[in-house]
C-alpha cells in the first residue's frame, strides 16, 4: 500500500509538470493535479468520503482570516492610490531628500518607507509605488533592468 501511494504521489507531480510545461496556467495545473488526487483518494479507498473530508479541509483553508488580509491590503493599496496619497508622499520624499544625487530613487525608498508604514504590507507598497514610480525613473533616465 505504501509503495503504490508514494508511485500516485510521484504521478502527481509529474503530471503537474507536465501541465505547467504544456502552457497551461501554474494555478489551472495545480486546481487539475488537486482534482486529480481527490479522484484517486477516492478510488483507492473505496468511499466518497475521503474526498469529502479533503475538500472540506481545503474549503477551511481557503476561509482563514490571514489569506483574507491579503487582498483587502492590496484594495487598501489601491484606495490609497486613486486618492492620490502616493503621490503626495512621492512629493513630501523629494522635498525632503530630492536633490541629492540619485535623488529620485532615493525618493522611492523614502515614500516607500512611509507607505509602507502607512499600510502595514511591504507587497502592497511595491505594487502600489512601482507603477508610479519606475516610469518616472525611466523617463529620469534610471536604466531598465
Amino acid at each position: 500500500m505504501a509503495e503504490s501511494m508514494g508511485m500516485i504521489i510521484a504521478l502527481l507531480v509529474v503530471f503537474t509538470f507536465v501541465f505547467i510545461l504544456a502552457g497551461i496556467p501554474i494555478y489551472v495545473s495545480l486546481l487539475m493535479t488537486g482534482v486529480l488526487s481527490l479522484l484517486v483518494l477516492s478510488i483507492s479507498t473505496g468511499t466518497p468520503m475521503a474526498t469529502l473530508a479533503v475538500s472540506q479541509s481545503i474549503s477551511n483553508g481557503i476561509g482563514s482570516l490571514p489569506l483574507l488580509a491579503i487582498p483587502f491590503f492590496m484594495l487598501a493599496g489601491e484606495i490609497m492610490n486613486r486618492g492620490k496619497i502616493t503621490e503626495k508622499l512621492i512629493k513630501f520624499a523629494m522635498l525632503l531628500i530630492g536633490r541629492l544625487p540619485g535623488g529620485l530613487a532615493y525618493t522611492g525608498i523614502v515614500s516607500s518607507m512611509f507607505f509602507g508604514g502607512i499600510t502595514g504590507s511591504a507587497q502592497v507598497c511595491a505594487s502600489c509605488m512601482g507603477g508610479i514610480l519606475i516610469p518616472a525613473m525611466v523617463k529620469e533616465g534610471y536604466p531598465v533592468t
